[in-house]
This record gives C-alpha cells, sequence and structure tokens, in this order.
C-alpha cells in the first residue's frame, strides 16, 4: 500500500488525488494520514540510521584484515 501512496503523491498533480485514490482502490483520508505522518517517518529513519551507523562493529578475520560484518552486529564481537 506504500507504494501507491507513494505514487500517488508523485502523480497527484496530473490527475489530482482523489482521481487516484479511486482509480487505485484507496481510501483519501488515508492517503491524506500518510502524507501527515511524513515528518515522523523521516525522523524516525534518520534517528534509526545514524544509531546503526555508530553501532557498526569492525570484526577481523584470521588473516587480521579488518572487515564489517554483512549484517549488523550489536556487541564487542571480535575474534
Amino acid at each position: 500500500m506504500i507504494y501507491r501512496y507513494r505514487f500517488i503523491s508523485e502523480h497527484r498533480t496530473e490527475f489530482g488525488v482523489q482521481r487516484l485514490c479511486q482509480v487505485s482502490g484507496l481510501r483519501r483520508q488515508g492517503f491524506l494520514e500518510w502524507i501527515a505522518a511524513e515528518t515522523a517517518r523521516a525522523a524516525r529513519a534518520e534517528a534509526e540510521g545514524v544509531r546503526l551507523t555508530g553501532a557498526t562493529p569492525v570484526v577481523h578475520n584470521d588473516f587480521s584484515c579488518p572487515q564489517i560484518p554483512a549484517a549488523p552486529v550489536f556487541g564487542p564481537y571480535r575474534r
């Protein structure tokens, strides 16, 4: 559903919100609520990005080369 809201947001100047919601089968009020929550989503994504990038550890393999793990690992996990 997020993709539909994003599509409506990108094309609302061309066709209008009411028509796009009608064609896609969404409520207009739901789209307006999604727009109103956009600032909260952006702030939450920024806070999560800062938290994850600051906590990425460096892991050493058997050859003592520093590597960043594929998934974030929290805590002092070093070999």
